[in-house]
């Protein structure tokens, strides 16, 4: 636990902290994260960590430098990302016979365990936010030229034989279920690209859009910084987080039973920190993953994995990140 968790800890109840905390809960998640291994991972940089709930937190070295970026599968099976040259590979390769093929990054889609999926070189500047394994569809932010000569979003199959341009800017993405329609943000708005039609509608003002496992739904962080529930027509939804404040997103668990977020809260003349809570959608019975004091690097960045061994083959008990 880091060092500000101790000072925390014995001034509030909290769920992270051993307080509030359903047993129940607990369990449920300590059985399917044993049977299944159901985890949560943040990546920053080339690190790692997995949070699982029948073990204690787990951190890995990749072997892929801080450049690059990464997108989780909605199912929680794959992760792609993509590794742009560095600088030091940039400055060597103007004096390559061949610096066009040096200057190309390392695309990979892959299971949690690390079998690969796909694998490309691409002379390109994007970045991978929005997976989904059954369709086998990608979408990123940037460009491919001379292909796709302006940047900004575009969705892709993984062996990048269809596609297609989305939006010019946005991000925090997440596609429907069946992978035909892509939600995102820009500008403070939620927006829908349905991929039949090639076109993107307005949803609603709104952050952090992350579709419902059914697929009847989207979860979003309002204005107001309530957690909010809409369908892909514009209705709202009435749910038992309606009132929850939240600073992040709404992650889902594959299954759907359950969403994480991380949660803001007010020490009394202290300061405000945020706890990740993992709460069951059913009765919004929640437990505490991790509490992250003021400053926190990104609150907004922790995903589902399934398979956590398989990831964590090399993982170890180490340090938390900073």
């Amino acid at each position: 636990m880091r060092p500000l968790a101790i000072l925390i800890c014995p001034l509030v109840a909290l769920s992270a902290c051993g307080g509030v905390d359903d047993p129940a809960v607990r369990e449920e998640l300590r059985s399917d994260s044993a049977v299944n291994g159901l985890a949560l991972i943040e990546v920053r940089g080339n690190q790692a960590v997995v949070i699982p709930f029948d073990s204690k937190e787990r951190y890995v070295e990749l072997p892929r430098p801080e450049w690059t970026s990464y997108a989780f599968g909605r199912a929680g099976r794959m992760i792609a990302w993509y590794r742009t040259p560095s600088p030091t590979e940039v400055k060597a390769a103007l004096n390559s016979p061949t610096i066009l093929e040096s200057l190309k990054g390392e695309f990979v889609v892959e299971t949690t365990d690390g079998a690969p999926v796909t694998k490309q070189r691409l002379l390109a500047r994007f970045a991978p936010f929005a997976l989904n394994e059954d369709a086998a569809r990608l979408a990123s932010i940037g460009n491919i030229p001379p292909e796709e000569p302006r940047s900004g979003i575009y969705w892709r199959s993984f062996d990048f034989s269809t596609g297609g341009f989305v939006d010019d800017d946005g991000h925090e993405g997440d596609w429907s279920p069946d992978g035909q329609a892509l939600v995102y943000e820009k500008s403070g708005e939620i927006r829908v690209y349905e991929a039949g039609s090639r076109s993107s509608r307005r949803l609603t003002a709104g952050h952090f859009p992350t579709w419902r496992p059914d697929g009847k739904a989207i979860a979003f962080e309002a204005p107001d910084g309530r957690a909010s529930l809409i369908t892909p027509a514009g209705t709202p939804v009435n749910w038992p987080f309606g009132r929850q404040l939240t600073a992040g997103a709404l992650r889902w668990s594959p299954d759907g039973r359950f969403v994480s977020f991380p949660a803001p809260e007010q020490i009394p003349l202290l300061v405000t920190y945020h706890r990740l809570l993992v709460c069951r959608v059913s009765d919004r019975a929640c437990v505490g993953a991790r509490i992250f004091g003021p400053g926190a690097f990104n609150l907004n960045a922790f995903h589902w994995i399934v398979n956590y061994r398989g990831f964590c083959k090399g993982c170890a008990a180490g340090q938390p990140f900073n």
